[in-house]
């Protein structure tokens, strides 16, 4: 987290990230406690309510361009994040009954997507567009998983991990395959299979 302050981009992704996807389109429900006038409709004591925080994170009326996707959008001239901006995003819902794990929320995921986008590659899957129209339910998400991710570092975990299984000794990389000291046949050797 000491790095965050150096990784706006990354902040203002996740903020974009949370509001484009909206991912919890409706807030937790929530009942009147008393008869109340809200906007000139007439809301009896125990309605239960919700917010619709997809509308309000695609509103035209504070966002321009509300169905790009757009980290942009979050920055100040100085390139620092707009913290107002910021605070408009809903996803936690809001006022006295914002969830109370906001911030810890904020700073797992930012760790989260820090961590990942140091180790891992993410590409579209070959041959395929995004879809960025969501299924509809309790919560949004998209119907497949339409991006690959790979990290050279898991690559070698794995190829150690299955030669581990194997009882084999991964000992060297030569011309882009493995070798590997087979304890059954004592001999050392190049296995052409690769991930």
């Amino acid at each position: 987290l000491t790095d965050k302050p150096n990784l706006p981009y990354t902040e203002a992704f996740l903020l974009e990230l949370f509001r484009h996807s909206s991912f919890v389109p409706l807030s937790i429900p929530h009942c009147t406690t008393r008869d109340i006038v809200f906007e000139g409709y007439f809301i009896p004591k125990n309605t239960c309510v919700f917010v619709n925080q997809w509308q309000a994170n695609h509103d035209r009326n504070l966002w321009k361009d509300p169905e790009r996707f757009m980290p942009e959008r979050f920055f100040m001239s100085d390139g620092q994040i707009d913290r107002v901006v910021g605070n408009n995003v809903l996803l936690f819902g809001m006022g006295k009954r914002r969830c109370a794990g906001e911030a810890i929320a904020h700073m797992e995921v930012f760790l989260f997507l820090a961590i990942l986008l140091q180790h891992v590659h993410i590409e579209v899957q070959p041959g395929e567009a995004i879809d960025l129209i969501p299924s509809f339910g309790i919560i949004m998400k998209h119907k497949a998983p339409q991006i690959v991710l790979y990290s050279t570092e898991v690559k070698d975990f794995l190829r150690w991990k299955i030669a581990q299984e194997r009882e084999t000794d991964l000992r060297m990389k030569v011309d882009d395959k493995w070798g590997f000291w087979d304890a059954h046949s004592n001999q050392w050797g190049i296995r052409g299979k690769t991930f």
